[in-house]
């Protein structure tokens, strides 16, 4: 039921019945919790990728590949949205975050976390997600979703907790200038990411 779900989130009729609109529909959720970040219109990526989320509803396994211009809010609709979502319907218990750097990868995911903090409608009608275990790069919700961030010189191998592994890998903006500079190094990212991420997950 709604309030099992979300004991701390409202339990009015009427936010009850908005969760249950916005679980599958992610523009509805975007536009609804973040107004903001939806002034203009959703561009063709986003729609195909509300469109692909809705069609695979919870279902687990899919790689997916983004390139798209900067300015176009991939990283803010699919890198920091989508995963808010994923915690509030606790649809991913474990999302790793990778960035090219340290300070990078912890801004990703010190931005989800500080979404969680002083987003007050999403308090409202989920209920507030604050812990002990509240780090910048690392933190754990109230419905007990964790995200961490990560980078290609972690050691990812035994990523576990609570005997899981991550549910959910997000790389963005992986690659620096340094890594791309020789034919080498880019062979050793590539290696990195078979040998090491894609076998990390669940």
């Amino acid at each position: 039921t709604s309030h099992e779900r979300w004991p701390l989130g409202s339990m009015a009729k009427e936010d009850a019945a908005l969760r249950a609109a916005c679980e599958w529909d992610d523009a509805r959720f975007l536009r609804h919790f973040f107004p903001a970040m939806t002034t203009e219109p959703f561009n063709p990526m986003h729609l195909d990728f509300f469109a692909e989320r809705q069609l695979r509803h919870g279902s687990r396994g899919h790689k997916d590949v983004t390139a798209s211009p900067r300015g176009s809010a991939k990283t803010s609709v699919k890198g920091k949205a989508a995963i808010l979502k994923d915690i509030c319907y606790r649809h991913e218990q474990y999302v790793a975050i990778c960035s090219a750097n340290d300070e990078l990868a912890r801004d990703k995911v010190k931005d989800i976390r500080d979404e969680l903090d002083t987003n007050s409608e999403l308090i409202r009608v989920f209920g507030p997600m604050h812990t002990r275990d509240w780090r910048m790069s690392d933190f754990i919700t109230a419905n007990d979703c964790r995200v961490r961030a990560f980078t290609p010189r972690t050691k990812v191998r035994g990523f576990l907790w609570h005997n899981i592994r991550p549910t959910k890998i997000v790389l963005d903006d992986a690659e620096d200038p340094e890594t791309c500079l020789t034919p080498l190094r880019r062979e050793r990212f590539v290696q990195w990411y078979n040998n090491d991420v894609t076998k990390l997950g669940t």
